[in-house]
């Protein structure tokens, strides 16, 4: 179950790389492609997919990341770099990390996925964070806020989990599906 969920977590996590690096680049100054470009660059390096992520470029790409969405806040790649930098911050273990990066997402104003990046906290506090309250709030909040949203009944299955160890959950699935 815990494998199932790290894949799906990880093939969100790229498609957001994917999106930041075919973005248009019009209306961008110099300084501000050169970042762009940079941060394309290093992605490639950092996801190479025949090799383990490598570290010190992860924190290289997580500092451009950073300071693009600081400087550029009003524009849209902006945000989608917050997402990224959620991403990659939880593929190398830095889960706190992810989690600022995911709330100052929500927090952007031309984030256009904020009911994925909601669940996606409650996500990091019950998989990695060992924290089922705040999974709770955060799953909670993402069906308060994002009813119609497919998140939302994610997050509601996603409830009942909350907090059980790989064990827990399979002896739970046995009983319910005992006669």
């Amino acid at each position: 179950m815990m494998r199932c969920k790290c894949f799906l977590f990880v093939l969100a996590l790229t498609a957001g790389m994917w999106s930041a690096c075919n973005d248009s680049s019009q209306g961008r100054g110099e300084e501000q492609m050169k970042l762009s470009n940079q941060i394309s660059q290093l992605s490639k390096q950092v996801y190479q997919s025949n090799q383990p992520i490598d570290l010190v470029k992860s924190e290289e790409l997580l500092k451009c990341l950073t300071e693009y969405s600081n400087k550029y806040r009003q524009d849209s790649l902006s945000a989608v770099y917050l997402l990224d930098a959620a991403q990659l911050s939880s593929s190398i273990g830095k889960y706190q990390q992810a989690v600022q990066f995911l709330m100052n997402y929500v927090e952007h104003p031309n984030a256009s996925k904020k009911d994925y990046a909601t669940y996606l906290v409650g996500y990091q506090y019950d998989e990695f964070l060992n924290q089922p309250q705040q999974a709770e709030k955060y799953y909670r909040a993402t069906i308060e806020r994002y009813p119609d949203s497919p998140w939302a009944k994610t997050a509601n299955q996603s409830l009942q989990w909350t907090g059980m160890s790989d064990q827990e959950i399979i002896e739970k699935l046995e009983s319910q599906s005992a006669p």
